[in-house]
C-alpha cells in the first residue's frame, strides 16, 4: 500500500461457511470487527448481470471482469442490461449497509479530517483524502465492485474516499482466522512491511505469545 496518505484503513473480509468476516483496521489505532451473512441474493444478482453482460460482448475476456469494475453502458445495448446493473448495484449497497459500525468508523475520520482542515490557515493537502484497502479470501466476494460502496452521505464530496483492492496476502503478513467463525477467542494478527500501519507492537506481542 501507499504511504502518501496520512490516514487510511485496511478491510479484510472473509467467507466463513454462511458468513462473511470483516475486520477493519486505520492507521490511528481504530479497530472494527463485524459478521454478516454470506451475500447469496448479490452473488445471484452479480451472475445475472455478468451473463446479460457476456450475451452483448461474446469476445470479453472473462479476466476483464475479475476486476469488479462495472462500465457505463450505451442506451442501445438494451433495458434488460441496465436494468440488471441497477438490482445488482441497489442489492450489493443494502448488503453493505447492514455494517453500520465499520462505515461511521470510517466516517468519523473524514470527519476530523475535514473539521481540522477548516482550522487550518493553510492548505492542507495531507487531508486531503482517506485510503481504504480491501482484501477479500473468495474470488466472489473480490469480484463485488466494492469501488461503488456508498460510505459517504451525499453531502460530503466523493473525492474524500479512495478505495483500492489489495491481495489478501503480501510479504511479511500473517492472518491467523482459526476459531473466529465460532466467536471463540482467537488471535488476528496482520504483519506487514509494504503499508503505513505500525505494527510493531503487534509483532512483540505474538512473540511473547509464542514464548
Amino acid at each position: 500500500m501507499t504511504t502518501n496518505h496520512q490516514s487510511s484503513f485496511r478491510l479484510n473480509v472473509w467467507q466463513a461457511d454462511s458468513s462473511c468476516l470483516f475486520y477493519l483496521r486505520g492507521n490511528h489505532g481504530q479497530e472494527v470487527s463485524a459478521k454478516l451473512d454470506y451475500p447469496a441474493k448479490v452473488i445471484d444478482c452479480y451472475e445475472e448481470w455478468r451473463y446479460l453482460y457476456l450475451q452483448f460482448y461474446p469476445k470479453l475476456r472473462a479476466r476483464e471482469l475479475s476486476s469488479g469494475a462495472i462500465t457505463p453502458l450505451v442506451d442501445d445495448l438494451g433495458h434488460e442490461l441496465e436494468e440488471a446493473k441497477e438490482i445488482f448495484l441497489d442489492v450489493f449497497q443494502r448488503w453493505l449497509g447492514q455494517l453500520q459500525t465499520i462505515r461511521e468508523t470510517i466516517q468519523h475520520q473524514i470527519f476530523t479530517i475535514a473539521r481540522k482542515e477548516s482550522q487550518s490557515k493553510k492548505t492542507a493537502e495531507a487531508y486531503r483524502e482517506v485510503a481504504i484497502f480491501i482484501a477479500c479470501d473468495s474470488v466472489e466476494l473480490a469480484r463485488l465492485p466494492w469501488e461503488a460502496w456508498q460510505l459517504l452521505p451525499e453531502d460530503i464530496p466523493s473525492g474524500r474516499i479512495r478505495i483500492t483492492r489489495i491481495p489478501m496476502t503480501t510479504q511479511g503478513e500473517t492472518i491467523a482466522l482459526d476459531n473466529m467463525r465460532h466467536g471463540k477467542p482467537r488471535i488476528l494478527a496482520i504483519l506487514g512491511d509494504n503499508t503505513d500501519l505500525n505494527l510493531e507492537k503487534d509483532k512483540q506481542a505474538l512473540k511473547l505469545l509464542k514464548g
